[in-house]
């Protein structure tokens, strides 16, 4: 049916139009996929880069006296040492399954 009368080259030149917008937004998607998995596997780093920043921060902002002030701890003013920083990671990581299925969970209790 395209060979009749000669038009091959009409009906490839929209094929190529067609193929080039396909492929165009093929790319698109593509990208788009690749930066979700970039940031899914980078979010548990900033979380708890974030949560290490925010606790040095707070307690450069308010002195090594507030901790000093409470009764959690008598006189040893609350540092970020390698014990509490092992601690949080492993805490981080332990809920790192449940977040990642809380969407799932969701989903299926609202169908």
């Amino acid at each position: 049916v395209i060979k009749l009368y000669a038009w091959e080259k009409a009906f490839q030149t929209q094929a190529d139009s067609i193929r080039t917008t396909e492929l165009s937004r093929l790319v698109r998607v593509a990208l788009g996929w690749g930066l979700g998995n970039v940031i899914w596997n980078l979010a548990p780093f900033v979380i708890l880069l974030t949560t290490f920043v925010t606790f040095t921060w707070s307690l450069l902002l308010n002195g090594e006296t507030s901790a000093m002030k409470s009764n959690a701890t008598a006189t040893m003013p609350m540092f970020l040492d390698p014990e509490r920083i092992f601690v949080s990671v492993s805490l981080f990581n332990l809920l790192r399954a449940p977040l990642i299925l809380l969407p799932w969970s969701l989903s299926a209790v609202i169908m």
